[in-house]
């Protein structure tokens, strides 16, 4: 089965510990996602964007002394997504 979506969350029912070899292969499972993309949609770009833990409030949204807060319970992921330039190679 496969669907079109716009998001993955995983919820764990307790605590869980993730190392870098994990991160790593969510990673790769993300960017291969991404590479699909690429190829049914060839005027399109999509690529894994940023990781880490998640921000709770917009930087933007921040007064200038103030830090910005992170979730330090969720990591995250986030894959941004473009029309790709004339030139450039898939």
């Amino acid at each position: 089965m496969i669907d079109k979506i716009t998001r993955i969350i995983i919820d764990f029912s307790d605590e869980v510990e993730i190392g870098n070899a994990d991160i790593l292969k969510l990673r790769d499972v993300l960017c291969a996602i991404c590479i699909r993309y690429d190829a049914k949609h060839p005027g399109r770009v999509m690529w894994l964007f940023g990781e880490g833990y998640l921000m709770t409030k917009h930087p933007l949204a921040l007064e200038d002394d103030e830090p910005i807060p992170f979730d330090r319970g969720t990591f995250h992921f986030q894959c941004a997504e473009r029309e790709r330039y004339d030139g450039e190679k898939p």
